[in-house]
């Protein structure tokens, strides 16, 4: 009686380098020259790829 696993393994649940916590990648907006999240609707203007869609109301 060793130390082997009872079953094999599938290669899914042993190569775990896909699962690793990344960064997030931030872009600059086009606008507000803030950073926001890549491939989301920007929080400050409301608009993603140039379009308007969502409509953002005013802080003041």
């Amino acid at each position: 009686m060793g130390a082997h696993p009872k079953r094999k393994l599938h290669r899914k649940y042993t190569r775990r380098s896909h699962l690793s916590l990344k960064w997030p990648s931030f872009t600059k907006d086009p606008d507000t020259g803030k950073l926001i999240l890549s491939h989301r609707v920007s929080p400050y203007t409301g608009k993603y790829n140039g379009k308007q869609i969502v409509a953002v109301k005013d802080e003041a």
